[in-house]
């Protein structure tokens, strides 16, 4: 099949191949890219370490119900000593790491939304020990706004 031929369009089996290939995958990797793939080195170097940090709440539970994830950014900010007064963006930034933000909405909006006031006055707010710290009874976008504008 790739040596064969086709006549009415002068295209032979293994540019037709080659052709699908980078269709498919949409890019043409180097042979330095392989190279360092294949051997498993890392294709750069960073002066900082980098910490993700998930946005959706999300926690791996076991059986009985119990959080089994301890050592997440948000349990080790939520354990701080008590004269620790900081904002969750702040405590991983004095760990010396720079925060990855990833799940919910973190783009800017115009008039702010709920779910990007949420995660931003998460990530922000001073000395947060729980929710009810930030929101009381007003909704997540009053809250932004008194905020922005303190």
């Amino acid at each position: 099949m790739v040596n064969a031929t086709d006549e009415t369009s002068s295209t032979d089996g293994k540019s037709l191949c080659t052709k699908l290939l980078m269709n498919t995958i949409k890019r043409d990797n180097s042979s330095l890219e392989a190279a360092y793939e294949l051997t498993g080195l890392p294709l750069f170097h960073s002066s900082h370490q980098f910490q993700s940090v998930s946005m959706s709440g999300s926690r791996v539970l076991e059986k009985t119900g119990n959080t089994c994830t301890k050592s997440t950014p948000l349990n080790k900010y939520l354990s701080r000593p008590e004269k620790e007064k900081c904002s969750w963006y702040q405590f991983i930034c004095n760990k010396g790491k720079v925060p990855v933000i990833a799940g919910n909405s973190t783009k800017a909006v115009w008039p702010f939304s709920e779910e990007h006031s949420r995660t931003i006055l998460i990530l922000h707010w001073p000395d947060r020990r729980k929710l009810d710290d930030i929101r009381g009874t007003n909704t997540w976008t009053e809250v932004m706004n008194t905020f922005v504008e303190s």
